[in-house]
Order: C-alpha cells, then sequence, then structure tokens
C-alpha cells in the first residue's frame, strides 16, 4: 500500500488544484433537489445508511479513487452546498478514462454518487480501486475479442459503468452495500476479486 500511494503521489489530483468554482453546466449539473424526490427533506438514517438519500444531509461529497494502471489517484470533493462542480467533474471524467484509446466522456454522476455512499458505508480510509472505467467501442470490442468480460453494449460505453475493488475489504462486502442501494446493474466477480457497478436497470450477476 505504501509503495502504491508513493509511486502514484506525483499523479495525486486534489480539490486544490482546480479551486472552488461551482459553475452549472454539462449533464451532471443540476441541483441535488432534483435528484430524488424527498432532496429537500432531511437524510434519514445514520451517514452510512443503506441508501443514496444517506449523501443529502451532507454539505460535501468526496471521491477517493486508486488507478493502478495509470497510477494516479483522486481525493476530490465533487459536490457541495448543493451543486456538482464542472472543474471537478472533468478531472473524474479525464481520471476515468480508457487509457487505451486516451479519451474521455462524461461520466453518470448517479455512479459517482453510488461509489461516494458505498465509500462511506465501508467507513475505509482506503481508496477504491477504479480497474475499468470509460471504454470507446473500440476498446470494448477488442476486449470482447480477448475474451475479457463486457457485453457488447456496456455501460462502461456511456460512462455509466465501474469495476473496482478496495484493498482490505471483500468484493462480496462490496455486493452487499451495492445491493442495498438498488441503484443499477451488479456484477459479482469473486474469482477475479472485482464488481461492477452500472446506473442501468436493477439486475445481478455473478461471473
Amino acid at each position: 500500500m505504501a509503495q502504491r500511494r508513493a509511486a502514484g503521489r506525483s499523479a495525486r489530483i486534489s480539490n486544490s488544484s482546480f479551486g472552488r468554482r461551482h459553475v452549472l453546466a454539462g449533464s451532471c449539473a443540476v441541483l441535488a433537489t432534483a435528484l430524488l424526490p424527498n432532496a429537500g427533506s432531511a437524510a434519514t438514517g445514520s451517514e452510512t445508511g443503506t441508501s443514496i438519500e444517506a449523501l443529502l444531509g451532507l454539505s460535501e461529497r468526496r471521491l477517493v479513487l486508486y488507478n493502478p494502471r495509470t497510477l494516479e489517484n483522486l481525493d476530490l470533493v465533487y459536490w457541495r452546498d448543493g451543486h456538482y462542480d464542472p472543474i471537478v467533474l472533468r478531472a473524474v471524467n479525464w481520471f476515468m478514462r480508457d487509457i487505451r484509446a486516451e479519451a474521455a466522456k462524461d461520466i453518470d454522476c448517479a455512479l459517482l454518487d453510488l461509489i461516494c455512499s458505498m465509500h462511506r458505508a465501508t467507513e475505509s480510509d482506503e481508496p477504491f480501486t477504479i480497474l475499468s472505467g470509460y471504454r470507446s467501442e473500440q476498446t470494448n470490442h477488442q476486449l470482447i475479442e480477448m475474451g475479457v468480460h463486457a457485453a457488447e453494449n456496456s455501460f462502461h460505453i456511456q460512462g455509466k459503468a465501474v469495476d473496482l475493488r478496495m484493498s482490505g475489504f471483500s468484493t462480496k462486502g462490496l455486493r452487499y452495500l451495492a445491493a442495498e442501494r438498488q441503484v443499477g446493474g451488479i456484477g459479482y466477480y469473486p474469482q477475479d476479486g472485482f464488481l461492477h457497478l452500472d446506473t442501468g436497470p436493477i439486475r445481478f450477476w455473478q461471473g
């Protein structure tokens, strides 16, 4: 762990790099009141509750991520005081890019909120290790030809999916946290040690 963080230190991204602008722009730039029917009310349960609604009582939403392929670390507040920060979202989009094609796409904010909610529920200081975020159609097709787990019409292509794991936290435990939130698709890959999450229809499978 120490070696991993040291290796990625030069690529670390924090909010100090982007300032604190809150300009409404892009597909994710909406008020929190538009996210859920009861968004204007106080969140119920604890901060590590079993619903995305637990985020509604927070003044900030943070992502803490690590990419083992690029050795990049990301630790950013992407939502503050009722707004998504478009500058930070661009940094998140680039972090979650298709590294084979060096191409980025807007990542669905519902997916970011799911990741944030799950991270809080783990009560861990470890980052989520991101194995795959956005994929171009070309990259997705290449993975299919290589026999890698990839659907023909993958939500990765739309910026609505992520494959992740967390050091010191079981994949089975992450699957449980994801299932509690009832947000979208959950692919459980215990042998490969990662979880697929997407914001498509609610469904479950094991690879």
